[in-house]
């Protein structure tokens, strides 16, 4: 897999009212869309949708935000806490 570094991040509100009912936050990277940010289901049980690499931008995953912020904040937490803190002489360069 080839690994892309992105400098552009943006927020941007979106509105497509064929898919939902209230306007959508989305995270673009290098004006692609990859996290799509819904309130379909409340402001209280808020849905995160992940885009994929696929060429037509097919939605891969939904859940729920929450549970992805407490991923990523345990993959933090995780990595920080680890006893590593180079990569491992069999890791290749990216």
């Amino acid at each position: 897999m080839k690994t892309q570094n992105v400098d552009k991040l943006e927020l941007v509100w979106s509105s497509a009212p064929l898919e939902y009912e209230h306007v959508t936050l989305e995270v673009l990277l290098d004006s692609d869309p990859v996290v799509v940010v819904n309130r379909e289901q409340g402001l209280d049980n808020l849905e995160v949708e992940l885009f994929g690499p696929t060429p037509d931008g097919a939605i891969l995953y939904k859940l729920p935000l929450d549970r992805l912020i407490d991923a990523l904040i345990e993959c933090r937490d995780e990595m920080k806490r680890s006893k590593w803190r180079d990569r491992s002489g069999g890791d290749p360069e990216v």
